[in-house]
């Protein structure tokens, strides 16, 4: 049985839920937790020892899980010390291009990229300064979403503004999801032992994008300065045309002509990021939901037709800027679990050599290809993000598994 003095613990926070994963050096998975903010209270999610138990939490845990985290650990793991923590970043901002231990200088280059991704940033830096406070002396270090796609080239990032302007503002294609994008490029080289050189990879959930790879590096994805450019998502529009953006802001000036200026805007980007894709056109951001209701609803059977529309034509656009295509993977909840919609989205892709096998597509499992024998293979891979960022952790420190 293996002996296990110390831990390496992954926090992952959004603005209403964080959720923790502790690790053994040698990556077993020793304790998860989820702390969730409901509007009928606070809970506790604690996956231990093959069980999984949800509990109300105290008021105030929310706002201080550093304490209460580190005292599960102590219950279930007595004697058992961190060795670091590992932090999901969404946004590196111009120059965080790599996995970094969190000093102050790097800290203020979080909170500077905050602006890019104001949903996102800020509740991950509350966390790492409350860790900060509860165990000052523990090494701590981020994980960027955006570093995976440092390897875009510039002719691939920029939006064509002035120059001096695009150097002032670093405004360019980012890119997100690249933690997960890194976990299936390594699950599959682990898999293979060799890596396809012409990838393309479609990680759709609630969060959805899809990044083009050439021997393992991002070269496009769909993502950009934010992560509301792209495809359709749960609640945020996706692609949109810059001067409708603009058009839209004129109507609610117009039409809420009391509002001041800052809450037009917040108005704006709210309906830009959470009333808008699947929610807006069908009335639910569950794509569950509409697939249950396409046959009878029109407009759950369009949100149907522009989310894959949406997905192909970005397959398509990327098999042409790789030169052609040598395998596709899907990943994140809608990814894996509708083989419907892998079907869907891909049926009319034959002229690529993309073709879905009917009974391995609905019985998709890691190790297999769902395409036929006549297709470039196609995996259905689920991303394992804690995980990329464990083992960021332990490249950072040099250690080994």
């Amino acid at each position: 049985m293996e002996q296990i003095n110390h831990g390496i613990l992954v926090a992952n926070a959004g603005s209403s839920s964080i959720k923790y994963h502790l690790f053994a050096p040698s990556g077993t998975t020793l304790l998860r937790a989820q702390y969730d903010r409901t509007s009928s209270g606070d809970t506790c999610t604690i996956e231990y020892g093959g069980r999984t138990n949800t509990t109300p939490s105290p008021k105030g845990v929310f706002s201080n899980t550093a304490s209460d985290m580190s005292g599960l650990i102590a219950r279930h793991y007595p004697g058992l010390s961190l060795a670091s923590i590992g932090f999901r970043i969404v946004h590196g901002g111009f120059h965080l291009k790599e996995t970094s231990w969190l000093t102050e200088e790097v800290m203020a280059m979080i909170d500077a990229a905050s602006s890019l991704a104001p949903l996102h940033n800020p509740p991950c830096l509350d966390l790492i300064h409350a860790w900060q406070k509860h165990l000052p002396h523990l090494p701590m270090f981020g994980v960027f979403d955006t570093a995976f796609h440092a390897t875009i080239p510039h002719f691939a990032s920029t939006y064509a503004l002035p120059s001096a302007l695009e150097e002032e503002t670093h405004i360019r294609k980012y890119g997100f999801h690249g933690i997960a994008y890194a976990s299936v490029v390594r699950q599959l080289e682990e898999l293979l032992g060799y890596l396809p050189e012409r990838l393309i990879a479609c990680h759709l959930g609630s969060g959805s994008s899809i990044c083009a790879m050439y021997q393992g590096k991002s070269v496009d994805t769909s993502m950009g300065t934010t992560p509301l450019e792209g495809l359709i998502m749960a609640t945020r529009t996706g692609d949109m045309d810059p001067g409708s953006i603009l058009l839209l802001e004129e109507y609610l000036r117009t039409t809420y002509p009391e509002e001041t200026e800052e809450e037009t805007e917040a108005k704006l980007r709210h309906i830009l990021s959470k009333e808008s894709g699947l929610l807006g056109m069908a009335g639910t951001p569950d794509m569950r939901e509409i697939l249950a209701m396409e046959a009878t609803s029109d407009r759950a059977a369009l949100a149907v037709a522009a989310y894959t529309y949406r997905v192909r034509k970005y397959i398509g656009a990327y098999a042409a800027a790789l030169g052609g295509i040598d395998g596709l993977i899907f990943s994140g909840g809608i990814g894996e679990g509708s083989d419907y919609l892998r079907e869907k989205i891909l049926s009319p892709l034959t002229f690529l050599g993309l073709a879905v096998d009917p009974e391995k597509n609905q019985n998709a499992e890691k190790r297999q290809s769902i395409g036929r024998a006549s297709s470039h293979p196609i995996w259905v891979m689920g991303a394992e993000e804690d995980k990329e960022i464990f083992l960021e952790g332990l490249k950072l420190t040099g250690t080994q598994r």
